[in-house]
């Protein structure tokens, strides 16, 4: 299981419309796994790097919602802080997102069950969860994730290419709307760590 995880980051970063295909049934725990074992690599090359959320980004963020003073908080609590929150947030958001695409999927005519949507989020995260805690280059891994998304939605559900585009905008700028309406004074830094958090 474990054991495969290189070739399989190898067929998905060359060749993904054919990775969906090959692996996109898979049972919930492999991809899972896959996708926890690249999670935790992020999380400590994150940390090594000085974090993929430094806190310039994250601390306008954490005053807007009522920590005061996150952005003055000392190196050391904010590095630890970072690390926690992207280790079991990003695993936390993980299995809850996917819910979210999952209902825009099928109102967009997806066919197939919430499985194969677990399976498309965890396994297009390999760009991100690889490359993503390079500073200031991580955003462009991002986007190769969200582009992953979309090909893995295609494949899976059997929508066509601006179906499943429509399904990962929806998902993605619906709830960023929603919280600048919740927190109208949301600073631009706070909205950019928002969006930097959705994938």
């Amino acid at each position: 299981m474990v054991e495969e995880i290189p070739s399989k980051i190898n067929v998905f970063l060359t060749k993904p419309a054919l990775a969906f295909v090959k692996f996109g049934g898979d049972e919930f725990h492999d991809s899972f796994i896959y996708f926890l074992v690249l999670h935790i690599f992020f999380t400590i090359m994150s940390t090594i790097s000085g974090g993929l959320v430094p806190m310039y980004l994250i601390g306008p963020f954490l005053t807007d919602i009522g920590f005061s003073g996150a952005s003055e908080a000392p190196v050391a609590e904010s590095m630890l802080f970072t690390t926690i929150w992207m280790m079991i947030g990003g695993v936390v958001w993980a299995l809850l997102f996917p819910l979210w695409y999952h209902l825009w999927i099928r109102i967009l005519g997806g066919k197939n069950g919430l499985g194969y949507t677990y399976n498309a989020y965890f396994y297009a995260e390999t760009p991100v969860k690889l490359f993503g805690w390079i500073p200031v280059a991580g955003i462009v891994f991002v986007i190769w994730s969200y582009i992953l998304k979309i090909i893995g939605f295609r494949e899976l559900h059997g929508i066509s290419t601006w179906r499943s585009i429509s399904a990962v905008l929806l998902s993605i700028l619906i709830p960023t709307a929603a919280v600048s309406l919740l927190i109208p004074g949301l600073s631009i830094p706070a909205l950019l760590y928002a969006l930097y958090s959705a994938h």
